[in-house]
């Protein structure tokens, strides 16, 4: 049995106006039985650097034949190019401006066209709202089963445009990285994953530790946080944590408060450990 195609929206429209809903009812129109699942709507307005990463730690939870509509589009009626790509077994729709740059080095065989507004029954183009008149439109083309090629002209790899990402390192008994997102409980969630920290200790000569992995000092903003714990409720209420979450990279929280608030800090923001030797 077939089951209807999964399209999934990740935009920073938020939810007060109406363009999320009116976005999904151009997709029905077309592809009546999809099903569609909001990853956020929330990203800050404009941020092409967290969309692409919140893309990249969703898009592996979804089903074979999922289309990832990504819509964070400062360019938008601009010169920029609008993407379709296969990637191994999902596929993706949005502006080529970087959005999709961590989920392309994840995935790396890939099949990209620029659409071509022609090649889809758009009944009329606004200059302001494409993810409406040409993402969702393709993304509903594409899970009616019609093949990326024939919604626009072949473009390799090579030319998508990348982002530059924020650069992570580790040095003997040190790592740095960078917070990479802010959830709604104020979890400062950054880019350092185990390995990072493996790394560290196999230059300064220790073996891998196995978790709260060696007592490692974590800072962040004006947030200081000793050792590396299992779950929020290894520490009292109010109190810091640092900890592998869900991402499985590390993040730092505050047990029913906000890290965000006690840290003082944002997104893009640095992150780093040092290791405690005294």
């Amino acid at each position: 049995m077939t089951h209807p195609a999964v399209i999934t929206l990740t935009t920073d429209f938020g939810l007060a106006d109406p363009f999320v809903g009116v976005m999904k009812g151009a997709i029905l129109r077309c592809a009546t039985a999809a099903r569609i699942v909001d990853i956020t709507h929330a990203i800050p307005p404009q941020d092409v650097m967290a969309a692409s990463w919140l893309l990249s730690s969703s898009v592996g939870w979804f089903p074979h034949g999922t289309v990832h509509v990504a819509v964070v589009d400062p360019g938008v009626g601009s010169a920029r190019h609008a993407l379709a790509i296969r990637c191994g077994t999902f596929f993706l729709v949005g502006p080529d401006n970087g959005i999709f740059t961590e989920t392309l080095l994840q995935y790396p065989q890939l099949e990209a066209v620029v659409i071509e507004p022609e090649a889809i029954p758009v009944p009329a183009m606004s200059a302001t709202f494409h993810g409406r008149d040409l993402f969702a439109l393709a993304a509903a083309e594409i899970a009616l089963g019609r093949p990326i090629r024939e919604l626009g002209l072949s473009v390799s790899a090579a030319d998508l445009v990348r982002l530059a990402l924020p650069q992570r390192h580790a040095t003997e008994n040190a790592v740095a990285g960078f917070i990479r997102w802010i959830d709604r409980f104020g979890n400062l969630i950054s880019d350092i994953v185990p390995e990072l920290l493996d790394a560290a200790l196999s230059r300064s000569g220790s073996g891998p530790l196995p978790a709260p992995r060696g007592p490692w000092l974590v800072t962040v903003g004006s947030c200081t946080v000793r050792g590396i714990r299992r779950t929020y409720t290894d520490v009292d209420t109010l109190e810091p944590i640092a900890l592998f979450g869900s991402s499985g990279t590390l993040e730092v929280a505050v047990r029913n408060g906000s890290a965000a608030e006690l840290a003082g800090i944002g997104i893009g923001e640095p992150i780093r450990l040092c290791r405690n030797l005294v």
